[in-house]
């Protein structure tokens, strides 16, 4: 909409009113604030520092996690502190897999083994996977660590049923749900226990 709602366009019909001067310096003086508003829009003042391109979102993300998350020192310090810990609840993972490809399963089980917590279990149920890719990947995952528990199905029973399955496997005082494709930080588990 135009300024003065298209007022300022008509033609005079006659001549300008007379003001006082006090009516003008009235009038000027409430233009000020208004005055200001459209200077500093209209021309920022430059900072040298500004100049800089603002941080990528990669930048911005990995401050957060050095100001938040814990160094690689500190998650060792959490492997000797929970280690001594009087009470350690055993955390029972409970993961439904179902035809899951190899790097999704090495990245997960890569996640739980590295946890700055040790006492936990993975207990795995497989719906009747035919990919042989993830049978045998799930095998070595079993021979390498006693904490991973596998338990096959002949078929599929959907992610519900078998997460169900999985909580029947289940020997820890807490259980925590895990997606197939899931990665875990090395503190989860760390954080989880020291909550509990």
């Amino acid at each position: 909409m135009p300024r003065k709602k298209g007022r300022c366009f008509d033609v005079a019909k006659g001549p300008k009113p007379k003001r006082s001067p006090g009516e003008k310096v009235r009038r000027e003086i409430a233009r000020v604030p208004g005055n200001l508003r459209r200077l500093f829009r209209l021309t920022p003042a430059i900072d040298a520092d500004k100049k800089l391109a603002p941080p990528s979102l990669k930048e911005r993300y990995a401050k957060w996690i050095a100001q938040h998350e814990p160094s690689a020192q500190q998650i060792e310090a959490q492997r000797t502190e929970s280690e001594n810990w009087d009470v350690r609840p055993k955390i029972s993972l409970l993961i439904p897999v179902f035809d899951t490809s190899q790097r999704f399963l090495e990245a997960l089980f890569e996640s739980i083994a590295g946890q700055s917590y040790g006492n936990w279990e993975a207990c795995v149920i497989d719906g009747g996977s035919h990919s042989k890719e993830t049978i045998a990947t799930l095998k070595r995952w079993a021979r390498n660590d006693a904490r991973i528990r596998i338990e096959r199905l002949q078929k599929n029973l959907g992610v519900a049923e078998n997460t169900n399955r999985a909580l029947r496997l289940a020997t820890g005082e807490v259980v925590a749900l895990v997606d197939h494709d899931d990665m875990l930080a090395p503190f989860a588990l760390y954080e989880l226990a020291a909550a509990v």
